[in-house]
């Protein structure tokens, strides 16, 4: 599967962003759980997309080969990785006009976690743009 063409053509064709920093993450984790790759990208830059689909295609049970569309293929791994995603108390920290953190409490698959994303305001609308730790290694 072609994870460039995915998650850069999409954002360039969707690009809507949200109006606010904490719809954007709270879209974003939104369409992680329906599965759909295409909201993602509307609202994570493509760093973020490509973790969060990375993450879903290495443990994805379907059979990748036969899928034809790569687009179809990353919904289904990403329904099937963050089907039982759930967050709450999104606090959201002003840095700047046009940057912010948004600490998050998200559990997935059993597993909770505090996560801080950057999100970003591009052109008028907000976007993540991934963990505020680019180390971080829990996948929410």
């Amino acid at each position: 599967m072609n994870l460039l063409k995915i998650s850069l053509v999409l954002p360039g064709l969707l690009f809507i962003g949200c109006s606010s920093p904490k719809d954007a993450v709270s879209n974003m984790y939104d369409a992680l759980k329906e599965g759909d790759m295409a909201k993602v990208s509307r609202n994570a830059n493509d760093n973020a997309s490509i973790f969060f689909l990375s993450r879903a295609l290495d443990t994805c049970s379907v059979d990748k080969k036969s899928y034809t569309d790569d687009i179809k293929l990353a919904n289904v791994c990403l329904k099937e990785k963050y089907q039982d995603l759930k967050y709450k108390n999104i606090k959201i920290e002003k840095l700047t006009e046009k940057n912010t953190y948004a600490d998050v409490e998200v559990t997935n698959n059993n597993k909770t976690s505090s996560v801080t994303l950057l999100v970003q305001n591009i052109d008028g609308k907000w976007m993540v743009l991934g963990f505020k730790e680019p180390t971080k290694t829990f996948d929410p």
